[in-house]
């Protein structure tokens, strides 16, 4: 009985023994290298975005400031209609100024843009 109970134990200290190796093997190693050159990775993916960041402001403050001409251009030229109708009679300045509808069109749009 003594002989059994020694062999059961050997038996479950290697068994113990080899169950705690197997968990070793199988654990992912992962070292300071590795962690170290996954934060680069993403350094620079972020400093290639804030690249294309700035890169679409200024595209945006460029055509930001465009519409603004365009919109001074349409303000002014709505601005010298209207001068034009008060100083003349209805009936004579429709007749001797005839707008195009696009750029009736385009005084309506700009207006809408500015609210």
């Amino acid at each position: 009985m003594g002989k059994m109970k020694f062999v059961l134990m050997i038996l479950a200290i290697c068994s113990i023994i080899e169950n705690a190796n197997a968990q070793n093997e199988y654990a992912p190693k992962i070292s300071f290298k590795d962690i170290v050159e996954s934060q680069v990775g993403v350094v620079k993916k972020v400093m290639d975005l804030n690249k294309e960041v700035s890169e679409l402001k200024t595209a945006l403050a460029k055509l930001q400031e465009q519409q603004e001409k365009t919109y001074a251009k349409l303000s002014a030229i709505e601005q010298d209609l209207k001068q034009k109708t008060k100083t003349s009679n209805s009936k004579s300045i429709k007749s001797a100024v005839s707008v195009p509808s696009s750029y009736q069109n385009l005084i309506e749009q700009a207006k809408s843009w500015a609210k």
